[in-house]
C-alpha cells in the first residue's frame, strides 16, 4: 500500500491538486514526517483528521484491523475507503465501516469487488494507479542485463517465497532468483528455514524506501521478475510488482493460482507466464519467454497514475 499510495499522491498532483497525506494516530499534536518516497506524511490525532475530512474530498488508503475504529470514524465524517485485498475486512473488522460509508468502497481489482459484492457492498473499480518512469526505454537491454529473474515482494506467506527458494535449489549459480523485499521473520523461521536452511544464499535484503522506484531499479538488472503470490478471494489483476517489472523492460512469471478463469477479472494474463510448481518456474526462468511488449504497454496506459487519480476524485464527488 506505500507504493500504491505514493503513485496516486503523484497523480493527483500531475491532476493539478495538492494531497496531504495523513495517518490518524493517538498522539495529541499535528507531526510532520518523511515517509519516504520523496514525500512527507502527517501523523494527526483523530478529532483534527475527521476535520479534515469534513472540509476537503477525502479517502481512505490503507485500514489495519488494528485502526479500524479510526476507518469508521473518518468515513462516517465522509471520507472514502479503499480495500486492497479480502485480508483487510478479515474477521469483519470493516463491516461498520462499509455500512456508513454514503460513497461505494474502492477497489483495484475486479475479483475483490466481487468479494465485496457477495458482502452486499458496493464498490468503485479505479486501478492501480502508476507513474511510469519510460516503459523500459533506455534501460540496459535484455543481452546487457546481469540476472535471469528477480523477486521484488514480500518475503512472506501470502508471497509463497518458499517456491521461489524450491526453485533455486535446481538452477543454476547462472539462474538463481534474486530475493529482495521485506523479510516477515515469523515465516522465515518456521517455513523457509526449515525446509530451504540455504535460501538466504539468494536474499539481498530489504530495498530502499527513498524512491518509490527503488524496485524498478533492481528490475533493469534482470531479464524476468517474479511473483508468486496468491490471496484467498482475489487475483486476476496486477499488483505493483507487475506495473514495476512492465516499467523496467521485464517478463513477467506469476502463480498460476492467481487467475481467477474470468477473462474478465484476468487483466494479466495477458502481460506473463504461469506456472504452478518449484519445477516449472525453474523451468520458466531457463527458458526466458519475453514479455507481449503491445499488451504491456497497453495495460501501462490504463493504469496511468493521472488518468487513475482523475476517476478518484470524480468518486469522491459523486
Amino acid at each position: 500500500w506505500p507504493t500504491d499510495t505514493v503513485h496516486l499522491y503523484f497523480g493527483l498532483q500531475e491532476a493539478g491538486y495538492h494531497p496531504i497525506l495523513a495517518r490518524v494516530t493517538d498522539r495529541k499534536d499535528v507531526k510532520e514526517k518523511k515517509f519516504g518516497r520523496g514525500i512527507n506524511i502527517v501523523e494527526v490525532p483523530l478529532y483534527v483528521g475527521k476535520s479534515w475530512v469534513e472540509k476537503l474530498p477525502s479517502f481512505v488508503v490503507v485500514s489495519a484491523p488494528k485502526q479500524a475504529e479510526y476507518t469508521q470514524e473518518l468515513v462516517k465524517s465522509g471520507a472514502g475507503l479503499l480495500v486492497h485485498d479480502p485480508t483487510e475486512w478479515k474477521g469483519g473488522c470493516l463491516t461498520s465501516a462499509f455500512e456508513d460509508s454514503r460513497i461505494p468502497i474502492l477497489v483495484h481489482r475486479k475479483a475483490v469487488a466481487e468479494k465485496l459484492r457477495e458482502l452486499g457492498v458496493e464498490s468503485f473499480l479505479a486501478l492501480h494507479p502508476y507513474k511510469a518512469i519510460g516503459f523500459g526505454a533506455g534501460k540496459p537491454t535484455q543481452t546487457e542485463r546481469q540476472w535471469k529473474a528477480v523477486s521484488i515482494s514480500r518475503v512472506d506467506f501470502d508471497k509463497r517465497t518458499h517456491t521461489i527458494a524450491e526453485a533455486n535449489e535446481s538452477l543454476d549459480d547462472e539462474h538463481k532468483i534474486h530475493i529482495y523485499g521485506a523479510l516477515n521473520r515469523i515465516y522465515e523461521y518456521h517455513q523457509l528455514r526449515q525446509a530451504f536452511p540455504e535460501w538466504k544464499r539468494n536474499y539481498y535484503g530489504k530495498f530502499s524506501s527513498e524512491s518509490v522506484w527503488a524496485a524498478v531499479g533492481i528490475c533493469e538488472q534482470s531479464k524476468a521478475m517474479v511473483d508468486m503470490s496468491v490471496i484467498k478471494g482475489d487475483g486476476g489483476g496486477t499488483q505493483m510488482t507487475t506495473l514495476e517489472a512492465i516499467d523496467a523492460g521485464c517478463s513477467i512469471i506469476l502463480n498460476k493460482e492467481w487467475l481467477t478463469g474470468d477473462p474478465d477479472i484476468d487483466e494479466v494474463e495477458s502481460v506473463a507466464t504461469f506456472v504452478t510448481t518449484a519445477s516449472e518456474l525453474a523451468d520458466a526462468v531457463r527458458e526466458h519467454k519475453p514479455i507481449d511488449k503491445k499488451a504491456a504497454l497497453e495495460l501501462m496506459r490504463r493504469h496511468d497514475a493521472k488518468l487513475i487519480a482523475e476517476q478518484l476524485v470524480g468518486w469522491l464527488k459523486q
